[in-house]
C-alpha cells in the first residue's frame, strides 16, 4: 500500500500479466485481472510485484506512477520485455511514469492496450494511416514518434493514401467538364506534384541519370541535385506518356475505374517492394522503411487492393492486378540489381512507373 496524491493510478506487472491498481481514498490498491483465472497463477503473481519508482512528493509523501501497456501474453513480440520509458512533471510534483511495450506482431497490432494520465491514446491503425501520410505525401499530420508501436504498419495504409490521389485525379476526369482532356491531365498530374512535393518524378529523372551515368559514379549522378540531360528526357517522356494515357481513359468505359485504381496500385508496389526487395545499403529513406516495415503490413495492403480490384473490375480487375505485378516486379528487379539495392529514387520511380502501367493495361482490359 501507499499513499496516492494526485487520484492517478499505478500499474503493476509480472511474468507476461499485467495488471491496474486504482488510487481510491488516497491509497492506492491492486486488483488481479480476470485472465488469471488459477489460484495458483493468481499467488504468484500477487506474490512477486514489481513495483516502478514512485519517487516522493511534498511531505515526503509517495507519487502516483501510470503506464500505458500491453498484454504480452499474446501482444508482445519479446518475453522479455523491450520497454521505453518517459517522464514528465505537471507541476505538482506528481510523476507520470508511461511505459510501454513495442508492438511488433499481429497479435500486437490488436491487442495493444493504452492506460494512464495524459496519454495521447490514438488507436494504432489511425497511427498508421499518419505515419503512410507522412512518409508519402507533404500533407501535415500528428508524429507517431521514434517509441510507438504502430509505425511498422504505415504499408498497409499505403494503398488507402493511394485512393487519395485516385480520388482527386476522378474529379479532375469528371467534374471539371469545362477544361480540354489536356488539361485536366495537366490538373491532376499537378496536384500529385503539389501534394508529393514532386518526389516521386524527382526519382523518375534520378534513375535515369545514374543509368546513362558510368558505372563507377552512379549513385553520384543519381543524387546529383541537378537533373542531367537524359533525366530531363525521360521526365519529359513521362509526362507525355501519363498525358496521353489520360487522354486515352477519358474515352473508355470505365474511364473512372482506371483513373481511380492507377495511383491506389502504385502505392501498393512500393509497399511490397519495400518488404520482399533487398535494399540498397547507402540509402537511409529506404533502410527506413525496411527496418520499420514488415511483410505482414505489406500483405495487408496488397490483399486491400486486390479486393478494391476485385470490387470494381471484376475478374478484369484482379487480371489486371496480377499483369502489372509482373512489370512492376521486372522493373523494380532490374532497378534493384543496378543499384545494387532499392533506394528512394528507384521507389519514386516505381509509383510513376506503375501509374502508367496501370492505365496501359487497363485500357487494354476495357477495350
Amino acid at each position: 500500500m501507499g499513499r496516492c496524491q494526485s487520484g492517478r493510478y499505478i500499474e503493476l506487472d509480472s511474468g507476461p500479466y499485467f495488471w491496474r491498481g486504482d488510487c481510491r481514498g488516497g491509497y492506492f490498491g491492486w486488483s488481479v485481472p480476470p485472465i488469471l483465472r488459477d489460484d495458483a497463477q493468481r499467488r504468484q503473481a500477487t506474490s512477486q510485484p514489481e513495483q516502478r519508482d514512485f519517487g516522493s512528493g511534498n511531505g515526503g509523501s509517495p507519487r502516483c506512477a501510470t503506464r500505458r501497456i500491453q498484454y504480452v501474453s499474446r501482444g508482445c513480440v519479446s518475453a522479455s520485455k523491450n520497454w521505453s520509458e518517459q517522464r514528465s512533471d505537471d507541476g505538482s510534483h506528481d510523476y507520470s511514469c508511461c511505459v510501454h511495450c513495442h508492438a511488433g506482431s499481429l497479435a500486437g497490432f490488436f491487442d495493444i492496450r493504452f492506460f494512464g494520465g495524459g496519454l495521447n491514446r490514438q488507436v494504432v491503425a489511425l497511427t498508421g494511416l499518419f505515419d503512410a501520410l507522412a512518409i508519402l505525401t507533404r500533407i501535415p499530420v500528428p508524429q507517431s514518434g521514434e517509441t510507438r508501436p504502430q509505425k511498422s504498419w504505415a504499408l498497409a495504409w499505403f494503398p488507402v493514401v493511394g485512393a487519395l490521389f485516385g480520388a482527386l485525379w476522378m474529379i479532375w476526369l469528371q467534374d471539371v467538364p469545362t477544361l480540354s482532356v489536356t488539361l485536366r491531365a495537366i490538373g491532376a498530374l499537378a496536384t500529385e506534384v503539389l501534394l508529393t512535393g514532386g518526389l516521386h518524378w524527382d526519382g523518375w529523372a534520378d534513375v535515369f541519370d545514374g543509368w546513362a551515368a558510368p558505372a563507377q559514379k552512379r549513385d553520384e549522378a543519381r543524387r546529383d541535385s541537378h537533373i542531367g540531360t537524359v533525366g530531363v528526357l525521360w521526365l519529359i517522356l513521362g509526362v507525355v506518356g501519363f498525358v496521353g494515357l489520360w487522354k486515352g481513359v477519358a474515352f473508355v468505359y470505365g474511364d473512372a475505374v482506371i483513373v481511380f485504381m492507377a495511383p491506389v496500385i502504385a502505392r501498393t508496389a512500393i509497399a511490397a517492394g519495400l518488404a520482399f526487395m533487398p535494399v540498397s545499403d547507402s540509402s537511409r529513406l529506404a533502410g527506413w522503411f525496411k527496418e520499420t516495415a514488415n511483410p505482414r503490413s505489406a500483405f495487408i495492403a496488397v490483399v486491400i487492393t486486390a479486393v478494391i480490384a476485385e470490387a470494381l473490375w471484376g475478374w478484369r480487375g484482379l487480371a489486371g492486378l496480377a499483369l502489372i505485378a509482373g512489370l512492376v516486379g521486372m522493373f523494380m528487379g532490374y532497378w534493384s540489381h543496378f543499384f545494387r539495392g532499392v533506394n528512394g529514387d528507384v521507389l519514386g520511380a516505381t509509383v510513376i512507373f506503375t501509374e502508367l502501367a496501370s492505365m496501359t493495361i487497363g485500357l487494354w482490359l476495357w477495350r
